[in-house]
């Protein structure tokens, strides 16, 4: 109500001081209040974007792609509770999705290996949903102990002791593998 007020104050002959101080307090309002009582008050998300409210954007239903059109970053999306199938959907890169913290739920999000490796992901991969093999076809080796597979999940798909070794184990780790 306070907001309808404000426009047709806009659009009337209302004295603009009188108008601008209702507005000011309707946004010192609406720092208080959460996402979905913005929407209801008629704040737009561009304007809810300028507040800073970021969580409560996924339970108030604001679907991902309307929150990065706004200039959501993919920091903000994951803080918002949006999932990596979320971003993705909405276009966001699987470089975005890194620099955003996503980790687990890589895979299932629909990225690729590929994609992982080209994003430059190495800590966690295994947790993102990629088996040691999937990561082996995408090359990595460099890290590869960071990826989260054990040197003996490492030998038997298929890489080289040498391999083990440039792939951050130890001599201990890669001979308990099975290297010699």
């Amino acid at each position: 109500a306070m907001r309808t007020a404000v426009q047709e104050g806009r659009a009337g002959s209302i004295d603009e001081a009188l108008v601008s101080a209702g507005e000011a307090a309707l946004v010192e309002a609406c720092k208080k209040c959460s996402v979905k009582e913005a929407l209801g008050a008629g704040f737009d998300l561009s304007e809810i974007k300028q507040l800073d409210k970021v969580r409560g954007l996924r339970a108030a239903g604001v679907p991902c792609a309307d929150a990065r059109r706004v200039g959501y970053d993919s920091k903000q999306i994951k803080l918002a509770g949006y999932s990596v199938a979320h971003a993705k959907a909405a276009g966001f890169s699987c470089a975005a999705v890194k620099e955003g913290g996503y980790v687990k739920g890589l895979k299932a999000g629909g990225f690729s290996c590929e994609d992982a490796k080209e994003a430059g992901y190495v800590r966690g991969l295994k947790l993102a949903g990629f088996r040691c093999d999937e990561a082996r076809a995408a090359g990595y080796v460099d890290g590869l102990k960071e990826c989260g597979y054990s040197a003996r999940e490492a030998r038997e798909c298929g890489y080289t002791c040498g391999q083990l070794r440039l792939g951050g184990y130890s001599c201990g780790e890669a001979k308990a593998a099975g290297c010699t």
